[in-house]
């Protein structure tokens, strides 16, 4: 028997007939959507860009800030007008702010001035009232004052400004230690000259001095009818004064307090020294040249 040595062959599989494949369809292209308007406005249509193949070099160079440079030499574009009034506005600006700054300094120094010679003023009445009273006459030193004015001028400073609370009462009358009278006297005329005590005043308002009690009898509220001072001017070197003072007669109208125009019946100068404390001496009165003509009462 013969073997057959060679392997039988396998009978071969049937292959499936491949399947006949479909032509593909083509896909439709999906729509695209539209754009923004105002996106498209500013930076085009991205297909339109790409259709005309925009180079991104040329887009970047179009974004590209413009040189330091070139900046500069825009500004130097602008008219030289412009320049010129922008300066001219500033410098105007400035101006009217510092003219205001100066009128509002001016219209306070003023005002601060006026109300300052005012009480200057009334300061300085009332502390001359005591005199012009008594009429001195003119005179360069207390040493060469009559005593009787001053005196006069102590007593009625007592009168009007002085505390009489403690003082001894007669019938309308007081009695005025000479002491008080002496104080009275110095803070007027200073320090540096001698005091004489007398009777002074006049038949109306008679001040009496009585040795034995070493006081003066005056009456209380004496009448005057003379002449009251009037302030006038003021100017000052350091702590002297140069004081313008002018003298008012007593009128009726006055008295009874009927408004009237004031005309002084002389005028006359004070000097006086004026401390840091607002003590005031009487240095010298002399007659204003302007003003010669005057009546002694």
């Amino acid at each position: 028997m013969k073997i057959n040595m060679e392997k039988e062959k396998k009978p071969e599989r049937k292959k499936k007939p491949e399947r006949e494949k479909k032509p593909a369809v083509p896909k439709e292209p999906k729509e695209q959507k539209p754009q923004h308007r105002v996106i498209t406005s500013l930076v085009g249509n991205l297909s339109h860009a790409l259709e005309h193949e925009v180079d991104a070099d040329e887009v970047s160079e179009v974004h590209e800030e413009k040189p330091q440079a070139e900046k500069y030499h825009d500004r130097e574009k602008r008219p030289v007008k412009y320049r010129f009034f922008l300066v001219f506005g500033l410098v105007v600006f400035w101006l009217a702010i510092m003219g205001m700054l100066s009128v509002v300094s001016t219209f306070r120094e003023l005002a601060f001035d006026i109300t300052n010679q005012t009480a200057l003023k009334e300061e300085f009445e009332l502390f001359l009232f005591p005199v012009v009273i008594n009429d001195p006459p003119e005179f360069s030193g207390a040493e060469n004052m009559p005593a009787s004015v001053i005196i006069s001028s102590a007593v009625w400073q007592i009168i009007l400004t002085g505390d009489k609370s403690n003082y001894d009462r007669g019938m309308a009358t007081i009695s005025i230690p000479e002491n008080d009278v002496e104080m009275a006297a110095r803070s007027i005329f200073g320090s540096g000259f001698d005091i004489m005590h007398m009777s002074s005043g006049n038949i109306v308002t008679p001040f009496l001095y009585e040795a034995e009690t070493k006081s003066y009898t005056v009456p209380e509220n004496p009448p005057f009818f003379t002449f009251s001072p009037r302030v006038s001017e003021i100017t000052s070197t350091g702590d002297s004064y140069r004081v313008i003072v002018e003298y008012i007669a007593p009128n009726p109208q006055f008295i009874a307090g009927i408004e009237y125009e004031i005309e002084p019946v002389k005028t006359m100068i004070f000097t006086i020294t004026r401390t840091k404390d607002r003590n005031k001496t009487i240095q010298s009165i002399e007659l204003n040249k302007d003003n010669e003509e005057f009546i002694h009462f």
